[in-house]
């Protein structure tokens, strides 16, 4: 059963609340898809319930491919990630082809070896916390910095560019941000990787962004323009998402103390916890 109406709903229609589900939802979800407009772009169709979303997944008639054809519907102007390049906006098997020739770059062996450089920096990150004492602001102190040291290490920027670069991202991605400001800040960070590319290129080093410069995969190399649609994405996605879900994890425990004192008297747990609070939290 689907749901029309003349005038359609605004997408988001309720606020924030929270992690909770607004009844709105449930109702929805009562109902099954509707049709909603978001900020820009043309109407789309909004799936609710779990065997929808399940089947759209699934289901290779769908396909973010499609999407580049019309006008996108998104919270952003669909031009500014109207790009065939962009991992998210590609279907097996090109997409497949992309996440094997990128995925050298993260390879277990990789990860591991970026342990104790990421304690450090958690390390770090707490003290600043704890040193602003009662009141401190998690979300300003922790949340948003421990994502960009990483994505800044693992790309190589410069530390003379990091808080310039970073402001970029937050002018890219910001809610309450200009269509003029946001399409000047996304050429800026356009062309500053372009620059780190082209510094790879002449130098490797031995950060994650060099690895994807040299991927290779049975004389198949990375395009410039999917290199650049890679570095972009990592940016874009391990900031803004990562950012978000720390703070929403912090204060999903906060609100069910029981559960923060069973991991704090038993860390051995924390595993199983990450893998459900991933599944829980909305990304």
């Amino acid at each position: 059963m689907t749901t029309t109406t003349t005038e359609l709903p605004s997408y988001p229609f309720v606020p924030a609340d929270a992690l909770t589900i607004d009844p709105l939802y449930r109702e929805l979800q009562r109902k099954g898809p509707i049709k909603v407009r978001l900020p820009y772009g043309e109407p789309c169709w909004l799936a609710t319930r779990y065997e929808d979303c399940k089947m759209v997944y699934g289901d290779r008639r769908f396909g973010r491919r499609l999407g580049l054809e019309h006008d996108m519907p998104g919270v952003f102007p669909g031009e500014l990630i109207k790009n065939p390049d962009l991992l998210v906006n590609m279907d097996p098997p090109e997409q497949t082809r992309l996440r094997r020739l990128a995925s050298g770059a993260f390879s277990p062996n990789r990860v591991a070896k970026l342990e104790g450089w990421i304690q450090s920096l958690v390390d770090q990150l707490w003290d600043d916390v704890e040193a602003a004492g009662p009141g401190a602001d998690f979300m300003s102190l922790f949340a948003p910095r421990l994502p960009f040291f990483i994505m800044s290490g693992i790309l190589g920027v410069h530390d003379d560019d990091a808080e310039h670069f970073a402001k970029l991202i937050e002018t890219v991605v910001g809610m309450d941000v200009t269509p003029e400001a946001r399409a000047a800040a996304h050429h800026q960070v356009h062309e500053f990787i372009l620059r780190l590319i082209a510094e790879r290129r002449a130098t490797e080093t031995d950060d994650l962004l060099s690895v994807l410069v040299h991927a290779r995969d049975d004389d198949d190399r990375l395009s410039e323009e999917e290199l650049q649609g890679l570095a972009l994405g990592l940016w874009l996605g391990g900031l803004d998402t990562t950012h978000h879900e720390v703070g929403s994890m912090v204060f999903t425990l906060m609100t069910h103390p029981a559960r923060w004192r069973e991991l704090r008297d038993d860390p051995s747990l924390l595993p199983a916890a990450m893998e459900e609070l991933w599944r829980w939290i909305p990304s």
